[in-house]
């Protein structure tokens, strides 16, 4: 029997006297945790980011996924913010913009999703109460 493993992707080979059988398996994403960065105003903690009160000027975050098990075979995610105003923002490579005052929007949710259709998800929370509007 072979094995090997690359990318997250594993080929075993079994050779018998009736032939040689392959197979390949992918290594599906079981947990996204979320780093942040240093926030450029504001606060992060236990997995929260609280924005400077009172809102003055666009404040931004860097956020990371780290995707476990480290041999996955997806090792990216879809990022997206469930705040519908638009208002607090998430590119596609985690970096979060607080864009505007925002109201008593309460708890917005950035949420980072495997890209391997495992339904493997990871959040963070971005607190905007009493920015004002």
């Amino acid at each position: 029997m072979r094995f090997m493993s690359y990318a997250g992707i594993v080929w075993v080979a079994v050779f018998t006297l009736a032939g040689c059988k392959s197979a390949l398996a992918i290594v599906p994403v079981t947990a996204i945790s979320i780093q942040a960065g240093t926030p450029s105003s504001g606060s992060v903690s236990s997995g929260v980011w609280t924005p400077a009160v009172p809102y003055t000027v666009p404040q931004t975050l860097q956020l990371s996924a780290v995707i476990s098990p480290t041999d996955a075979t997806a090792q990216t995610v879809v990022w997206s913010s469930s705040d519908s105003t638009g208002k607090i923002t998430v590119s596609s490579t985690g970096f979060v913009t607080a864009a505007g005052p925002a109201g008593a929007l309460g708890e917005i949710v950035i949420t980072a999703a495997a890209t391997d259709f495992s339904g493997t998800i990871g959040t963070f929370e971005v607190n905007v109460n009493g920015w004002g509007s």
